[in-house]
């Protein structure tokens, strides 16, 4: 089981590499663009503010707490400490890859966020914008809430259902930030690759005695 991890890890990580590659390369400018202008033709001007909100809801500040309740939850010290090592290289990747590939963000002039108040990190400027780190940190969020759900012992539908709710929020946050222009589609995919990869070893986690604050009450702390 280990082995299909690390595959996976692996994969994910040269995907990672090849996309950024691409990205400086330019290889992907059009695709980006376009991305944009047909999410904007498609989506109404009415989901400007809801998908704004998705935006302030994923800021650093808040998904930190998020991670910290997750953690306290579901897993062991020793695991805590090592998946909340791994999310805050996310954010030590995040600034090296807008520091270095040469991606500005999407133009003003397709911005659709609405400004409503801005946490500290948001005032935060850097020259280029892969990968998003709006995206790797709900992509890492997913996979936590994804790892605790399918150890619990809840019934196969209910997983199924449970999970399958999951992946449609997570959709629909990548989805606004192309949408609100706040990042083109390959900083997108980038950090939802770099979030998933970061939070890989949460499957590794091994299940323990029953508690009563988990999601059917059966504690998940690897």
């Amino acid at each position: 089981m280990k082995r299909a991890w690390l595959t996976l890890a692996l994969a994910l990580g040269s995907l990672y590499f090849l996309l950024a590659l691409g990205v400086q390369a330019g290889l992907f400018r059009a695709f980006d663009y376009e991305s944009i202008l047909v999410l904007q033709a498609l989506v109404p001007r009415a989901f400007d503010l809801p998908f704004s909100l998705l935006s302030l809801l994923g800021s650093f500040e808040l998904t930190t707490i998020y991670v910290l309740a997750l953690l306290y939850l579901f897993f062991r010290p020793r695991r805590r400490i090592q998946l909340f090592a791994l999310f805050l290289l996310i954010l030590l990747v995040e600034v090296l890859g807008k520091l270095v590939i040469d991606q500005p963000g999407p133009p003003g002039a397709l911005h659709r966020y609405v400004i409503l108040f801005s946490m500290p990190t948001g005032q935060v400027s850097t020259p280029f914008a892969f990968p998003s780190g709006h995206a790797a940190r709900s992509a890492f969020l997913t996979v936590l809430v994804s790892a605790g759900i399918m150890r619990s012992t809840l019934a196969h539908s209910t997983k199924r259902t449970l999970l399958l709710l999951l992946l449609a929020m997570e959709s629909v946050m990548l989805i606004s930030r192309v949408y609100l222009a706040d990042h083109w589609a390959t900083d997108v995919i980038g950090g939802a690759l770099l979030g998933t990869l970061m939070a890989l070893p949460a499957f590794a986690a091994e299940e323990t005695s029953p508690q009563p604050d988990s999601l059917d009450r059966t504690s998940y702390r690897g």
